[in-house]
């Protein structure tokens, strides 16, 4: 019974329980790949988020000078040294929540000198540098009769 009992504590002290170095090193590798995957879509979001929060902004801004314009009456839109001239950059909104803010004003069909159609077709487009440094353009046409 003796030879026996040794026997068993013998293969019990070859299968400890517990991890081997290269299992924990495994682990660890595993857990390190999934955190950095977890770091890269976090800053791939807040990327995301930055770039949506910049287009409302700039949404909310066109809307705002779209707005300012149609309050206008037609005829005296495009014409020259208006604030709203065709063909020109709206100074107001230059550079006013984003970095390199620009609204250009455009009217479609209208020929300088001329008559104002009707209705008198109203595109506005917006340039802006994003958090990247890259340029983005967001356009808004509306149409406003006399």
């Amino acid at each position: 019974m003796g030879k026996l009992n040794a026997r068993i504590r013998r293969r019990g002290a070859k299968h400890r329980a517990g991890f081997t170095l290269v299992e924990c090193m495994v682990g660890m590798t595993v857990m390190l790949v999934a955190l950095m995957a977890s770091l890269m879509s976090q800053l791939a979001a807040s990327n995301l988020l930055r770039a949506s929060r910049e287009t409302n902004q700039a949404v909310m801004d066109l809307k705002a000078c779209m707005d300012e314009i149609l309050v206008q009456p037609p005829a005296s839109l495009p014409a020259p040294g208006t604030p709203y001239a065709d063909d020109t950059v709206i100074a107001a909104y230059t550079n006013l929540h984003l970095p390199g803010e620009q609204i250009r004003v455009d009217y479609p069909g209208y020929v300088a000198g001329g008559a104002v159609p009707n209705p008198l077709s109203i595109v506005l487009t917006m340039t802006w540098n994003d958090y990247a440094g890259r340029e983005r353009t967001l356009t808004l046409s509306s149409m406003k009769t006399q």
